[in-house]
């Protein structure tokens, strides 16, 4: 499974206000045709808390199908209800994701216990790879590292998308992504990880779930035993960048994937990034001030709704954000669509060159 450059997808809408699959399906083949590796749906960016059970799988099920094994499905299934989490997970499973993306839970702010407890039913749930969220600046609570460090445990917990884009985080987060598991240690017992003091928990709370949606087939997730008796040695944290203008710090500390906001609009200028910073720095610093300009733009307002204002203004007919989020304040409109272009310009001449690529309308 390769996350390499990612887009966290826009949910569109219609006029009518219902998801326009047509416009999905469009979006998502450009995107990959345009050099996108896995696309994320139902994140923050495809305004998941407002689609109804029914949407949700109906995205799912478009995104699988257009994909058709061309790039990663990531979708998410972080709430702040463990069980609703859960019913998430089924569905995505059922539709084909392959990997799920998991945010810590929001407004009824966890503990550290609370939070290996979530994410361990979760893990227990699934065999489907796991990757945590961590966007305190949404949630209220950021994920600390002696809980990252604990929920490694769990086999299919195999990486974090992160969000907060400090020193001191991307620090720790590096060390933890060049460590080496001991193949020595012996972790039958959980003995050197905090999370066996929830193993009892976690395993009265899957069940009662379970019996609780009517699950009547004894399964209650044992078969992924918290304590790893068959740990791989050498595995390590996959580190995703979760904020597009710190993509360049993020791959000098080991990340090994971005899911981007800015990809939407502009995919080849992230691939030009990764690209560059392995191959000529100095040009990977330049277009890293493209993306910063770029992302500043996307998030002059709350996420999604300038991005879906600058898809409708390049013609990816998204339509509008739903309530409680509103189209973009119209005392930034002009200056939001006169930036957009001039950003686009240099895109189209220093990572585009002559190619047509369907980036700016006709004018």
């Amino acid at each position: 499974m390769k996350i390499g450059i990612g887009t966290a997808v826009v949910t569109p809408f219609d006029r009518n206000g219902e998801v326009n699959e047509r416009s999905l399906a469009n979006h998502i083949d450009n995107l990959i045709s345009r050099g996108v590796e896995s696309i994320t749906v139902l994140g923050t960016t495809g305004e998941a808390s407002t689609l109804s059970a029914h949407e949700r799988y109906r995205v799912i099920a478009v995104a699988k199908e257009i994909i058709a094994n061309r790039a990663t499905l990531i979708v998410g299934v972080g709430t702040n209800d463990t069980a609703k989490s859960l019913e998430y997970i089924a569905a995505a499973e059922k539709e084909g994701a392959d990997c799920l993306l998991a945010i810590t839970p929001y407004y009824n702010k966890c503990n550290n216990n609370g939070a290996i407890a979530h994410f361990g039913a979760l893990a227990k749930a699934t065999a489907l790879p796991i990757l945590l969220y961590n966007v305190p600046s949404r949630t209220g609570y950021s994920l600390p590292i002696e809980v990252i460090r604990s929920l490694l445990a769990f086999p299919n917990i195999i990486g974090i998308k992160e969000a907060e884009a400090t020193v001191n985080r991307l620090n720790s987060l590096g060390i933890i992504v060049t460590e080496q598991t001991d193949s020595s240690t012996d972790y039958s017992d959980c003995s050197n990880h905090k999370v066996h003091v929830l193993m009892s928990e976690i395993d009265n709370q899957s069940e009662t779930m379970s019996h609780s949606k009517g699950n009547t087939d004894g399964n209650t997730g044992k078969e992924h035993d918290l304590c790893i008796k068959n740990r791989v040695h050498g595995r390590k944290l996959h580190l995703i960048c979760g904020e597009d203008c710190a993509y360049l710090p993020f791959l000098a500390y080991g990340a090994n994937g971005i899911i981007s906001v800015v990809a939407n609009v502009a995919p080849e200028l992230i691939v030009a990034l990764r690209t560059a910073y392995v191959t000529n720095p100095e040009r990977a610093i330049f277009l890293n001030t493209l993306v910063t300009r770029l992302s500043e733009l996307l998030f002059c307002e709350v996420n999604p709704i300038p991005v879906k204002f600058a898809l409708n203004l390049l013609g990816a007919d998204v339509g509008l954000p739903r309530l409680p989020l509103a189209e973009l304040s119209h005392s930034l409109r002009d200056r939001f669509e006169a930036q957009l272009f001039e950003i686009m310009r240099e895109i189209q001449s220093n990572v585009v060159a002559s190619k047509r690529t369907g980036i700016l309308r006709d004018n």
